[in-house]
């Protein structure tokens, strides 16, 4: 069977190259040529609560159940992903680059990013992908743009996605 991706492909002619970003690509995308910790360009203080609020879906604004529990795979919106452009978008207007769902990288993980060639990610590493961003089952302190850790590549968890990039 095809990949998604795959069949993007087909169906554009192969004329766009999509694919997942590369980790510099994704993070160049989330701070929207800022350099703070969050996209809006604010750098929050201890308790982010109130700026993360307006910009993404975490654990304490309705991504978990009071007491912190993980909800069911059946439960309420309330207790979930949010509706994508429910938060603040980004300056670039791009929706839900923190929180929600952790985002897959291309890049393959490597603990140490000295020397990379961020346009073509890591050279070595293990076999895990880069994931970014936060998710909605995630404290505010994961749910911000220099965030970034590891994932299997046979893991599907209901707190990861995907956006796609596109070279033209």
């Amino acid at each position: 069977p095809a990949s998604v991706l795959g069949k993007l492909r087909t169906l554009t002619g192969n004329r766009l190259a999509f694919d997942l970003p590369l980790e510099a690509q994704w993070e160049f995308a989330c701070r929207a040529g800022c350099g703070a910790t969050l996209y809006d360009g604010s750098n929050p203080t201890a308790d982010a609560s109130d700026e993360l609020a307006r910009l993404a879906r975490y654990a304490s604004n309705g991504g978990r159940l009071p007491g912190g529990a993980i909800p069911s795979a059946d439960c309420t919106a309330d207790y979930a992903t949010a509706k994508v452009g429910t938060y603040a978008p980004n300056a670039w207007d791009i929706y839900d680059m923190l929180g929600n769902v952790f985002e897959l990288c291309l890049d393959k993980w490597a603990s140490d990013r000295t020397g990379c060639d961020p346009n073509v990610g890591p050279t070595g590493g293990d076999n895990t992908r880069v994931v970014r961003g936060g998710s909605y089952e995630n404290s505010l302190q994961w749910c911000r743009c220099a965030f970034r850790k590891s994932t299997g590549p046979s893991e599907q968890q209901k707190y990861q996605g995907g956006r796609l990039a596109c070279s033209v």
